[in-house]
């Protein structure tokens, strides 16, 4: 807010004029919520601080790291942040019900590095200086934060998963070992060949149930893994000086380590996820960089970026179906680039009802969604599309799995193309290209124009 202004927290902004960033979560918050008299949208930050300054806007709504720019720059002095946050946008570790021991795991070595220091220390290295105000591309740091924290409960669920195992086959061991000492008669011998196929039926499960497990870790480190790549991948498109675009070089360097160790838990449960080539084009830092020549990384950050196709700018209209407001908002920035006109939807059921009101010309759907999720709103836009008599708009799957079964599953509900999370811009063109182009499908449909689609849970 303007120094001197009246407004002293979040109680004041009911009646305000409030500038936020157009789409960012701030400005989904405030729509969502009726918050504010009119939000003045603008496109960036700079922005943000302009409307305030000049008087369009009495205040503006943005994250505390961005807000703590206007204190560092002499631009702003005119500007100051006040009263406490709005609202809050926290990280947490879930853990699969059931999966007791993983969760004592967890507490347990959270509990550890409180006491010994570590937290502190960790916490100090990576959001120290955002809080003394030192630098403003610690937004870096804080990216390759949450990556390390990814691989760790990444290393974490390997631990488990292999003690686990352990004990799966120390029973069967056991069990064989019985069985040998009862084996006099017949029917010691009918009881221990009935424990050997129980324990193996139980080491089966123990194999599915490490598989599953794995998957539902992936998932969660992909979702957030593809926010951080695309983030990054955006910022490389962007004027970087030398300290930045070596930052930036080391931010992916940091998600190659992840892939790598994804990859590997990938491997181990059977996935022939192709996360490698995914990330390959998002994760190319030069040797150079990393050994201080920042010049060189800036240099590859110009190279490595993705553009859109020429053959993409004809594409009229898409929906992009995703329940992750990061990642949703990463894609409808990518497509607008490239001259398409978006319309979001954050469910199945919302993608269902965008698709039913207009023409097309693809859609990018996410598979695991609330409310309805993305199999089943693919098989209801077919059958819409039966019963109408209508064209066969192309539909490509977005997941953080990419086993054979995954692909088969999202073909047989209807769907077009595939990509597995994470992906690069180049990947996404890549499929969309060649999905249009496999289905001769036209990329001028006529019909209704963007906006936001989201439908009442309640309804």
């Amino acid at each position: 807010v303007p120094k001197g202004s009246s407004i002293r927290g979040p109680a004041d902004i009911a009646d305000k004029r409030i500038a936020v960033q157009r789409d960012d979560i701030g400005h989904e918050f405030l729509r969502n919520n009726g918050i504010g008299a009119a939000l003045v949208v603008v496109d960036d930050l700079r922005k943000q601080f302009d409307a305030v300054q000049r008087g369009d806007a009495d205040c503006a709504v943005l994250s505390l790291l961005q807000g703590s720019r206007a204190g560092r720059d002499k631009s702003y002095a005119t500007l100051r942040s006040v009263g406490a946050p709005l609202f809050r946008a926290e990280y947490c570790i879930t853990v699969r019900e059931g999966y007791r021991e993983l969760q004592d795991i967890l507490n347990e070595s959270l509990s550890t590095v409180r006491v010994n220091g570590d937290y502190d220390a960790i916490y100090k290295r990576w959001f120290g200086n955002f809080q003394s105000g030192i630098a403003d591309n610690r937004i870096i740091g804080i990216m390759e934060a949450m990556v390390a924290t990814a691989m760790t409960l990444a290393g974490l669920a390997t631990l488990w998963a292999a003690a686990a195992l352990a004990r799966k086959k120390q029973a069967a061991a056991a069990l064989v070992l019985e069985s040998r000492r009862h084996a006099e008669t017949q029917d010691r011998l009918r009881v221990a060949l009935a424990e050997s196929e129980s324990a193996r039926l139980e080491a089966m499960e123990a194999v599915r149930d490490r598989s599953s497990f794995i998957a539902s870790v992936s998932h969660e480190l992909r979702a957030p893994l593809h926010g951080i790549l695309g983030a990054a991948e955006r910022l490389s498109n962007t004027k970087l000086d030398d300290e930045q675009a070596a930052t930036l070089s080391m931010a992916r360097s940091s998600a190659a380590q992840l892939n790598r160790v994804l990859s590997g838990l990938l491997e181990s449960a059977g996935n022939q996820a192709s996360l490698e080539a995914n990330l390959a084009a998002c994760s190319q830092p030069k040797a150079e960089a990393v050994a201080g020549r920042p010049e060189a990384s800036c240099v590859e950050g110009a190279v490595a970026t993705a553009s859109p196709p020429g053959g993409t700018r004809g594409y009229g209209k898409a929906i992009v179906a995703e329940d992750e407001a990061i990642n949703r908002i990463h894609l409808k920035r990518v497509l607008e680039t490239a001259g398409i006109e978006v319309r979001q939807a954050v469910d199945g059921k919302a993608a269902l009802d965008a698709a039913s009101d207009g023409s097309w010309s693809f859609i990018l759907m996410d598979v695991s969604m609330p409310r309805m999720d993305g199999l089943e709103a693919t098989r209801s836009i077919r059958a819409l599309e039966a019963a109408r008599g209508a064209g066969h708009v192309p539909i490509i799957a977005l997941t953080a799995h990419s086993t054979a079964e995954d692909r088969e599953a999202c073909a047989r509900a209807g769907m077009d193309g595939f990509l597995s999370k994470p992906f690069s811009e180049q990947a996404l063109w890549l499929e969309v290209d060649k999905t249009i182009a496999t289905l001769g499908t036209s990329s001028a449909p006529q019909g209704g124009g963007p906006e936001d689609y989201s439908t009442n849970p309640a309804s």
